[in-house]
C-alpha cells in the first residue's frame, strides 16, 4: 500500500534557492511600488511641505526686475509650468531608475531574465548606501525636531522599510550567489 504522505524530493539546497529567489522576486516588486512613495513624497514636499512651490517662485519673482510690458501673471504661470514640468521629468526619471532595479530584480527572482548583467545590483548596492544615509538624517531630524507629527513619524516608517526592502534584495541577491557556486 502507498504512503499518502507528501515527501519532498528537494535537497536542502534547492529550498532555500527557492525561498531566496522568491524573496528576490518580492523586494523587486516593492522596489517599483516604493519608487511611487518617493514620487508621492516629492509631490507633497514641494506642495504641502515648508519650501512649497508658491513660495519659492514669490520669492523669485520679487528678487527679478520685470518689465512693465509682461504682466507678472504671465510670468508666475510661465514659471509654474517650467516647475511642473521638471518635477514630472525628475519624477519619471526616479521611477525609471527604481523600474530597472525592481523589475530586472523579479525577472532573476523568477528565472526569466534574458541578460546575464549585474548593473541593476550595483545600481541597487548604490541606492542602499544613499537610501542608509538618509535614513539617518531623516531619524535624527525626526529626534531633534519637537513638532514632528504623524506624518512626518509615517514618512519614517516607510522610509525605514524602504531601507530594509533593498538591504533584503542585496542579502538575497548574495545568498542566491553563494548557493550556485556551492559555497553555503
Amino acid at each position: 500500500m502507498e504512503k499518502d504522505t507528501y515527501t519532498p524530493e528537494n535537497g536542502e539546497t534547492e529550498i532555500l534557492l527557492r525561498r531566496y529567489n522568491d524573496a528576490f522576486a518580492i523586494c523587486g516588486i516593492a522596489v517599483i511600488v516604493f519608487s511611487l512613495w518617493d514620487i508621492l513624497k516629492m509631490f507633497a514636499g514641494y506642495f504641502f511641505g515648508e519650501e512649497t512651490f508658491d513660495k519659492m517662485i514669490s520669492e523669485l519673482l520679487g528678487s527679478l526686475e520685470i518689465s512693465e510690458d509682461i504682466p507678472v501673471e504671465t510670468i508666475r504661470l510661465i514659471v509654474w509650468v517650467v516647475m511642473i514640468g521638471g518635477l514630472l521629468i525628475l519624477s519619471a526619471i526616479v521611477f525609471l531608475f527604481h523600474f530597472y532595479i525592481g523589475l530586472n530584480a523579479y525577472r532573476e527572482g523568477r528565472g526569466i531574465r534574458k541578460k546575464k548583467s549585474k548593473t541593476y545590483l550595483v545600481m541597487a548596492g548604490l541606492v542602499l548606501v544613499v537610501s542608509g544615509t538618509m535614513l539617518a538624517f531623516s531619524v535624527v531630524a525626526f529626534l531633534v525636531t519637537e513638532n514632528h507629527g504623524g506624518v512626518r513619524f509615517a514618512s519614517l516608517l516607510l522610509e525605514f522599510t524602504s531601507f530594509f526592502n533593498y538591504a533584503y534584495l542585496m542579502y538575497s541577491a548574495y545568498k542566491i550567489h553563494c548557493l550556485k557556486r556551492g559555497v553555503l
